[in-house]
């Protein structure tokens, strides 16, 4: 049985969950390298482990983090000083 080396740019989405236009926009972007032959257009699989392998980690918002965005909320849609911002999951248990 042989493995796929190359995959057409639904099976990038399906893969790795992101949308069509996401994976145009990588590639127009130059974070993601795709190749075309003819009208088929395919990413390699190394290429697709380098575009994932290079995307920033996804760590939890800190405390600081939410209250910069809670007063940002707050001073944009006219919510009272005085409220309390959401509490991180942190503060929650």
């Amino acid at each position: 049985m042989h493995r796929q080396v190359s995959f057409r740019i639904s099976t990038v989405c399906a893969l790795t969950g992101l949308g069509r236009t996401t994976v145009y926009s990588a590639i127009k972007a130059g974070d993601l390298i795709a190749r075309k032959y003819g009208r088929c257009t395919v990413v390699l699989e190394h290429d697709l482990n380098d575009f994932l392998g290079n995307l920033p980690s996804a760590t939890a918002p800190t405390l600081n983090t939410v209250k910069r965005a809670w007063s940002r909320v707050r001073s944009t849609s006219g919510i009272r000083r005085n409220a309390n911002p959401p509490k991180t999951a942190d503060e929650a248990s």
